[in-house]
């Protein structure tokens, strides 16, 4: 069953990265061919944690304009068998919910299980375009009132964008 994962919160700092590496990781290490996305364009840091800074080439947005095909962008992680990467672009890309619809297309026919994107803080815009190819969202948040706010506005985002499964960590 091809799922793809969300993962948002209504501000920066509250471990969307951390989370995204270790669900993706986990997914990876019980078998299932994952592919994590750094949707963060603003503040993208997935491939240092993920230690692959040397392996990403190719952004997300260059598969969704269709510049290069997942197959040529995803990068395999060095350690981690099943599991392989998109960067972020350096700028905020312009999105299309068609371009964005080719890429989980071509995840699922590469033979993704899961496609796992870090998505950015805030109401950035490309969480919208994330959020129309996502199956479930899952919205982190810290025990502040400002962070638990924005997660509330994030999840309701996801909800708009009719994602029926939205967890909160």
């Amino acid at each position: 069953m091809f799922k793809v994962i969300v993962i948002a919160s209504g501000k920066g700092g509250t471990g969307k990265t951390s989370l995204s590496a270790g669900v993706a990781t986990a997914l990876a290490d019980l078998g299932r061919r994952v592919l994590v996305i750094d949707g963060d364009s603003g503040l993208r840091n997935l491939d240092i944690v993920l230690g692959m800074s040397d392996s990403v080439v190719f952004s997300f947005a260059d598969v969704a304009r269709g510049v290069v095909a997942l197959e040529k962008a995803a990068a395999p992680h060095p350690a981690i068998e099943r599991l392989s990467m998109l960067t972020a672009p350096v700028g905020a890309p312009a999105l299309s919910e068609n371009g964005m619809r080719l890429l989980a297309a071509q995840a699922q026919e590469m033979g993704f299980e899961y496609v796992v994107i870090d998505g950015p803080a805030g109401l950035a815009p490309e969480l919208r375009a994330f959020a129309q190819i996502a199956t479930q969202g899952i919205v982190i948040s810290t025990p502040d009132s400002a962070s638990i706010r924005g997660a509330e506005r994030v999840a309701r985002l996801l909800e708009e964008e009719h994602i029926m499964r939205v967890r909160l960590v």
